[in-house]
């Protein structure tokens, strides 16, 4: 008698262009878990529906169901600079950072490629990733060796978030949670 209500943070997988080597890995449990025909099997018998972006929405409504975007929530007390943090041209070192899973999808290694680029012509850069460790493209993390690059594991987002000057999203496409990257609203 209590009403079923669902939550849609997600896209549905779409076939994208990938090497062979992470189908196992990625596209395959995306499409097994994540396909357009499993949401809507998994949205038969929900009552209300939520959607975490205006897109998600009106995908979901284009099925048939009436859905509400309902924005997530960010603590803005907690994800907010610093009151002591140094303003971007105070400090000689400018610092970019990534903040997430290594996967192929969110793309570590694109942006560990092009900044090989950037740290070489601008000497006061660096790079700090915050990766959760043993996902499939750590062992390319693993073998940077740039006295500009720094690699942690899990850290404190919001204190991560005041160390630096900007925060880099990298994706190489978008599925399942890259659809809503809360790192970008955080």
């Amino acid at each position: 008698q209590t009403p079923l209500v669902h939550t849609v943070w997600s896209d549905w997988f779409r076939p994208t262009r990938m090497p062979a080597r992470h189908w196992i890995s990625e596209a395959i449990p995306q499409a097994i878990l994540n396909g357009r025909m499993q949401s809507v099997l998994g949205l038969m018998g929900v009552d209300r529906v939520l959607a975490a972006s205006q897109y998600l929405a009106d995908e979901v409504g284009a099925l048939g169901h009436a859905t509400s975007f309902t924005p997530a929530g960010i603590d803005t007390h907690r994800f907010a600079p610093a009151p002591d943090r140094l303003r971007p041209g105070s400090s000689p070192v400018f610092r970019i950072g990534y903040l997430g899973h290594a996967t192929y999808a969110k793309g570590v290694s694109l942006l560990l490629e092009a900044i090989q680029y950037v740290i070489d012509l601008e000497p006061d850069i660096t790079l700090s990733l915050a990766v959760t460790p043993g996902a499939e493209e750590s062992s390319v993390i693993e073998a940077i060796r740039h006295p500009r690059i720094t690699c942690m594991g899990l850290v404190d987002p919001a204190e991560f978030y005041n160390e630096l000057d900007l925060v880099v999203l990298p994706r190489r496409f978008s599925y399942g949670t890259a659809t809503y990257p809360r790192v970008l609203l955080e």
